[in-house]
């Protein structure tokens, strides 16, 4: 992911409910997918190997550098549970 606008990112459940830095919701024209900026880090994972060091660095060139990245999540899964739930 590039720095702020120039990307997008997919979040999961996790991510919107923890306690990174969340700027305001934004929904989309479908309805049912939500947009918002973060500045979320994904944490290294230890012990490093090689592969796992140049995934990073590429994150960490890409998005995973602290500055607001824009993520988005689908809740169509959601809306299908709890407000059709016959369907």
């Amino acid at each position: 992911m590039g720095h702020a606008a120039a990307s997008h990112r997919q979040c999961t459940a996790e991510h919107l409910c923890s306690r990174s830095n969340l700027r305001p919701l934004r929904l989309g024209p479908d309805g049912h997918t939500l947009y918002f900026t973060s500045n979320h880090i994904v944490p290294p994972e230890y012990p490093k190997t090689l592969r796992s060091s140049t995934v990073g660095l590429k994150q960490m060139h890409s998005w995973n550098d602290g500055n607001d990245n824009i993520w988005w999540i689908d809740l169509a899964p959601w809306i299908d549970l709890y407000v059709h739930p016959n369907r």
